[in-house]
């Protein structure tokens, strides 16, 4: 059913500045809250207030140009109860990249899961051949969830993408392939894929 929120937050910035540029964003912390409220069948002058949603709080810090972290929590106030927490790292420099990210889920019903995933990528030939990957572990079960790997080629004016992914989420496993091309001022000219046996 239709539902209207009001979303309220406290945001704290630190900001810095080096010399004479611009300033940066060093660190921020929010921390909000959501109101829910039910319209009456028949239409009054005020909503009544029916339910207080889960608190989120989100910090994030950038340490330095090619360094940040992000952490963030929810806490059900009703059940006095962290639901789900989340911490992600990235460093990059220049066109090389690498994030780690941690998730953490503890539902007031049902089975909570803890993941980790992991994505990163660089140039193999600078402005021509670049490698990205990325992966998802679930850390509950011990069980690999998601794998996918691609390549990149690249020339002045044509893009050719090669990417494979090993899927292991539900019943049936499965692993494909994709293979694109992508002409500048065209968009995607040729798209194939399909699946490995196994």
């Amino acid at each position: 059913s239709p539902t209207h929120t009001v979303r309220y937050a406290l945001v704290q910035r630190l900001l810095g500045k080096a010399g004479k540029g611009a300033a940066r964003e060093i660190a921020s912390l929010e921390l909000a809250g959501r109101y829910r409220f039910e319209l009456p069948a028949a239409l009054q002058s005020a909503p009544n207030a029916t339910k207080t949603e889960p608190f989120d709080a989100t910090l994030r810090v950038n340490a330095g140009s090619g360094l940040s972290v992000d952490a963030r929590a929810t806490y059900d106030a009703k059940n006095s109860k962290i639901t789900s927490t989340s911490l992600t790292t990235s460093v990059s420099s220049g066109e090389t990249a690498v994030a780690l990210s941690l998730f953490d889920s503890r539902p007031v019903l049902g089975q909570g899961s803890a993941q980790l995933r992991v994505t990163g990528g660089a140039p193999i030939i600078p402005k021509l051949l670049r490698f990205d990957v990325q992966a998802s572990y679930d850390l509950t079960r011990g069980k690999a969830l998601e794998t996918r790997s691609l390549l990149t080629v690249q020339g002045s004016c044509w893009k050719i993408l090669a990417e494979v992914r090993d899927l292991r989420l539900g019943v049936t496993p499965q692993r494909d392939y994709r293979i694109a091309l992508t002409l500048k001022n065209v968009g995607s000219f040729l798209d194939i894929t399909g699946n490995f046996p196994r």
